[in-house]
């Protein structure tokens, strides 16, 4: 099965745990899927993390802090970009420097109204490992 196919069964699905280990490069998303009356959980770690960037609500800062806390966290989608990356550019009027930490991003999760975007280079599903090279 391919990564993409994997994916897709994930979405709409309620996130138990997401861990990130900066020391160890790895974000690690722990999944329940109810179906039928059945719960599974999936673990889905993403390791060599070369970046990642967070935004709620695209990005916009009004009332982010004002916000009531979600009771639960639920990944609406996850999306592997194969064949293309989302660059990801900082820039500030003040550090000059800033602008050095470009990254790009080959995973978009969509967690509720929020986007989570990294790049990995190797996806652990459960017991199922892919390599990616891009």
């Amino acid at each position: 099965m391919k990564l993409e196919e994997y994916l897709n069964q994930f979405w709409a699905t309620t996130i138990l745990k997401l861990d990130f280990d900066l020391k160890k490069r790895c974000i690690e998303i722990t999944l329940q899927i109810s179906e039928n009356g059945e719960e599974r959980v999936h673990v889905i770690k993403f390791h060599k993390i070369e970046s990642f960037y967070y935004a709620m609500e695209n990005g916009t800062q009004s009332d982010l802090f004002d916000q009531e806390p979600w009771e639960k966290l639920e990944l609406s989608s996850i999306e592997f970009l194969d064949s293309e990356c989302i660059n990801i550019d900082v820039s500030s009027v003040r550090h000059d420097w800033i602008r050095n930490f470009c990254a790009n991003a080959n995973f978009i999760i969509e967690i509720w109204d929020s986007y989570l975007l990294l790049k990995s280079s190797k996806v652990e599903i459960d017991e199922h490992v892919f390599i990616i090279n891009n």
